[in-house]
């Protein structure tokens, strides 16, 4: 190998000794890398490690929600009648909300001022008054005159499964007892008698003597529509 004055190769030969070298210091890095690698990856540090005695948390999955569809309504008709009345069927049925007592306060709300002042009859003195049997009611309403100058009354009840046209009857014959104790007495109140209104729906039955008996009875009837 030829040499320059100060001892280093000269030419070509010193231009391929450098490149040897540059690829040895290549080949070294390479190797060095590629041995942290390996060793990163294949080895845990003892931090990675859990002791014996220690849980090693898991990934809890999330409750899914559950949907739940909503009822869908009942849309076949219904062969109950709203407010009484009649049904499909064309049978006569009763108002649940209906009784004697909510009838009487509405008449009264609507033509109470037109009334003389009556008062409530007991069921113990119902049938001393009228003839009428109170074992035959469900209950009732009688509204008596506290004066004897007045004929108005209002009788009405809700009579046990069979006892209307019993109690009908009975109605009807207090009737007549009033046309004859009237027709001697005030001419006047003998005409409110003779103009009664007298109406039954289902098992109830209304008799009314009074100026406002033919409303008083609209709204028992309504009642029942």
């Amino acid at each position: 190998m030829e040499k320059q004055a100060d001892g280093r190769p000269a030419g070509k030969e010193y231009s391929e000794m450098k490149n040897i070298i540059a690829l040895v210091l290549a080949l070294a890095m390479m190797l060095s890398f590629a041995a942290c690698a390996t060793k990163d990856s294949g080895s845990a540090s003892p931090n990675d490690v859990p002791d014996a005695g220690t849980t090693v948390p898991t990934a809890t999955p999330t409750n899914t929600p559950v949907i739940t569809p909503e009822p869908t309504p009942d849309t076949a008709p219904s062969t109950e009648p709203e407010n009484g009345g009649e049904d499909m069927n064309g049978n006569m049925q009763g108002n649940d909300n209906v009784s004697p007592e909510s009838i009487w306060n509405a008449i009264y709300d609507e033509y109470g001022d037109t009334f003389p002042v009556t008062e409530a009859v007991p069921a113990d003195s119902l049938k001393d008054i009228t003839g009428i049997d109170p074992e035959k009611l469900e209950s009732f309403v009688f509204q008596f005159p506290m004066m004897n100058v007045s004929a108005s009354e209002f009788f009405i009840a809700k009579c046990k499964e069979g006892q209307l046209e019993s109690v009908k009857e009975e109605v009807m014959a207090h009737h007549a007892a009033l046309t004859e104790q009237w027709s001697q007495y005030l001419p006047e109140q003998l005409k409110l008698v003779e103009n009664y209104v007298l109406e039954t729906a289902d098992n109830y039955i209304f008799f009314a003597v009074a100026e406002k008996a033919e409303d008083a009875a609209e709204i028992f009837k309504g009642y029942f529509k």
